[in-house]
């Protein structure tokens, strides 16, 4: 695992052992599944035409110096559940 020093691109490599639990995950790499929700947030801010959903992603601009440059913004919301039957948890006891 390669920490950080400063904040910058210094960093030192270390070899980190595990204490207590240790977690494997599938072969296949998915350990349960993401689901989004849609952000209220955004609709709060922006009003009008100035917004549009995409899959749950609120998109939304601002024009910015006299309508010659449009900031770009986006957020959404999205909480990644494991799906228990998928994880194996150790006890290394170290």
């Amino acid at each position: 695992m390669d920490v950080f020093d400063d904040g910058g691109s210094a960093y030192t490599s270390t070899n980190l052992i595990p204490a207590e639990k240790v977690l494997f995950q599938p072969a296949d790499g998915v350990v349960g599944a993401t689901h989004w929700f849609p952000v209220s947030r955004a609709y709060d801010y922006v009003g009008g035409d100035q917004r549009v959903n995409l899959r749950d992603t609120v998109v939304w601009y601002t024009p910015q110096n006299d309508g010659k440059t449009l900031k770009i913004e986006a957020e959404a919301i999205a909480l990644p559940l494991t799906e228990e039957a998928r994880v194996y948890v150790v006890d290394a006891g170290v």
